[in-house]
């Protein structure tokens, strides 16, 4: 894992360069020139030069004549075309698209793969309901009998579609037989499309749309993979995006910091200033390096279970957007606001955080992270902690697991996984705190396991900060392959590579080390009890419960 993977051959890699360059010169050229490019939704001239490049079939397979790009190359695309959220959307939408197609029978693969390569046909996938978001539990669309015209119907809301003004086709999650997928063409009778109050997203309604088995994607009953394919390629497209916009963001306060005056000195100059875009640099160079890490990883390996992976890379790209966007802001000060025409921030802001919050909230996918991983873990951990809960019966593996215990409360876990091996030698600092990271992770994970054994799942605060450890160690991991190997080959600036690659392991060590220590320690827990029932006392009052500072109760 800490060997950066290298997925593409030198060919498609120059390949895939050139087309960067290609897309790079057309924004700035002719989009970033133009403020108004995107404002009516999708330009006409993005989608005829995004045609002519063959981007608009990036997932579909040669064999229907389609570039077949892997999720690296498509990664790489979605970066250099994401400053805005029209394109962003379009892109994904289309991948997203694509990739389910490539899932379903041969028939369905063979209409819609050929209507997008030779007529240009558009996707829109609908699976976000008002009252399921995206959990496909509590999908309410349903695919029923009908007696009145003897075929089956299908009866729904779909919102946050994005792409339904233009599309020919929607992949629709309904109910049938448990949950399942359809490819529905737009043409059909019973579909009416309403822009949602949100610009770009639209509202999708299916009033007896006729359907037929042979439009179902894989067979009935598997709408629920389905969904959580276009979950992950969401999530990773995001992601992607994210990077590009963040790198745009950076670059131009960078810019404008080393030119704007303050106290006789320019803005650069500050020590306090070097330190944060320091701190900012490592941030977006760990997102990146997971992007590409996790996409060489889905790219490398036939049916690869990366659920997880994405997980984390989504939670960590949230994570450092909210950061990078707030410190950059905090940084220009009212140029942000009074100046914004040199900078479209507030636009980018909102594409930000729209980006990273998207799918599902932070909270709910670090809940699920924790429980996967520790599902994972179940068929190596449970005879051990059966033992060590039950020292009395065991007193061997009790005795062991003391002394287990006497050296992780002193923090000083055994390092002997030798991690620094497999690395070039100037990374040994940061392999060590990976190792010391990973050490503390076992620890934390078999405290909790003790401490609430099946009770584990119900300490949602527990499982947040077991997610924290897994996401910076899953970074670090990244980084760290990352920067080895552009030691090695001599990638320009790699000396600077490997000072973020150590000054973001620093950070991230602290950060799971604060983690560790309010897993394992007691004091915390009685943190979360007085929480826990201030929290009964605002649920009580539906709200802010405190009376105003300046009511009395004697008068």
């Amino acid at each position: 894992m800490v060997v950066y993977p290298e997925v593409l051959d030198l060919e498609r890699l120059k390949n895939i360069d050139n087309l960067s360059e290609i897309l790079n010169k057309y924004w700035v050229e002719e989009v970033s020139s133009n403020p108004e490019y995107f404002t009516n939704g999708l330009n006409p001239d993005f989608l005829k030069t995004l045609s002519n490049l063959g981007l608009s079939k990036q997932r579909v397979p040669y064999s229907h004549n389609g570039l077949e790009l892997t999720m690296t190359e498509s990664a790489k695309v979605i970066e250099t075309l994401g400053k805005n959220s029209v394109p962003i959307n379009y892109l994904l939408g289309q991948n997203v698209v694509q990739d389910i197609i490539s899932m379903a029978s041969e028939n369905i693969r063979d209409k819609y793969f050929d209507g997008i390569v030779n007529n240009g046909w558009k996707g829109a996938v609908c699976l976000s309901e008002s009252q399921s978001e995206f959990d496909i539990r509590l999908c309410e669309t349903n695919v029923s009998w009908s007696d009145a015209t003897q075929q089956y119907v299908l009866n729904g809301q779909k919102i946050w579609v994005v792409n339904a003004d233009v599309a020919d086709f929607f992949v629709v999650v309904a109910k049938y037989n448990g949950h399942s997928a359809f490819v529905i063409d737009r043409n059909k009778p019973g579909i009416t499309i309403n822009e949602h109050i949100e610009k770009g997203y639209f509202i999708v309604e299916f009033k007896n749309t006729p359907v037929n088995e042979s439009e179902l994607v894989l067979v009935e009953g598997k709408g629920f993979e389905i969904a959580s394919k276009i979950q992950r390629s969401s999530m990773f497209y995001y992601s992607s995006a994210i990077v590009g916009l963040l790198k745009d963001v950076f670059d131009y306060t960078t810019n404008f910091l080393m030119f704007r005056p303050f106290l006789q000195k320019y803005c650069s100059d500050f020590e306090a200033t070097k330190i944060m875009l320091a701190k900012l640099t490592a941030d977006i160079y760990a997102l990146e390096s997971m992007v590409y890490f996790t996409a060489n990883l889905i790219d490398g390996y036939d049916d690869q279970d990366y659920e997880v992976e994405v997980a984390v890379l989504k939670l960590f790209a949230s994570k450092v957007s909210q950061n990078v966007i707030t410190e950059c802001f905090n940084l220009l000060g009212p140029h942000v606001s009074m100046h914004s025409y040199q900078y479209p921030f507030l636009e980018t802001l909102k594409t930000i955080m729209r980006l990273s919050h998207m799918n599902v909230s932070d909270d709910l996918m670090k809940i699920f992270v924790a429980i996967r991983c520790i599902e994972h873990n179940k068929s190596n951990l449970r005879e051990y902690i059966k033992k060590i809960r039950n020292p009395y019966m065991y007193v061997n593996e009790a005795l062991k697991h003391q002394f287990f215990n006497m050296r992780n409360e002193k923090d000083d876990p055994k390092l002997d996984l030798h991690i620094d091996y497999n690395l070039h030698p100037s990374m040994k600092q940061c392999a060590q705190a990976l190792e010391y990271c990973v050490k503390r992770l076992e620890y934390a994970n078999i405290k909790v396991l003790e401490n609430y054994g099946a009770e584990t799942y119900d300490h949602q605060y527990s499982l947040l900060r077991l997610t924290n450890i897994l996401t910076d160690i899953y970074a670090m991991t990244c980084i760290m392959a990352r920067v080895s190997r552009s030691y090695c080959t001599g990638i320009q600036n790699c000396d600077a590579d490997v000072r973020s690659a150590e000054l973001f392991c620093q950070l991230a060590q602290k950060n799971v080390k604060s983690n560790v220590d309010e897993l394992v320690n007691g004091p915390y827990s009685d943190i979360d009890i007085v929480a826990k029932k201030l929290a009964d006392t605002i649920l009580e009052c539906k709200g802010y419960y405190a009376r105003h500072p300046l009511a009395r109760n004697i008068i």
